[in-house]
């Protein structure tokens, strides 16, 4: 799945509680702990170094620079567009 902003197009992905295993394909070694009870993961932004939790319905976008950000749902709606 992709979306899009102007001018950029990132990769992304919405954690949805049952993708587990897509996220970790899509984040790689950005993905840690998965709480099965608050239904959330943690994901790496590499660029700050600091783990971002992603709960249910938030979306996952890999930059240019290949790093990985959550992004809560209301939000991602109002920047972006699917494609």
């Amino acid at each position: 799945m992709k979306c899009v902003t102007k001018p950029a197009e990132y990769d992304c992905i919405q954690w949805n509680g049952n993708n587990y295993e897509e996220i970790k394909k899509f984040c790689g070694d950005c993905v840690y702990h998965y709480d099965r009870q608050y239904n959330s993961l943690n994901v790496l932004y590499a660029y700050s170094q600091k783990w971002q939790t992603c709960w249910l319905n938030d979306w996952i976008i890999k930059t240019g620079g290949g790093y990985h950000r959550v992004i809560k749902n209301d939000d991602f709606k109002k920047l972006y567009e699917l494609k």
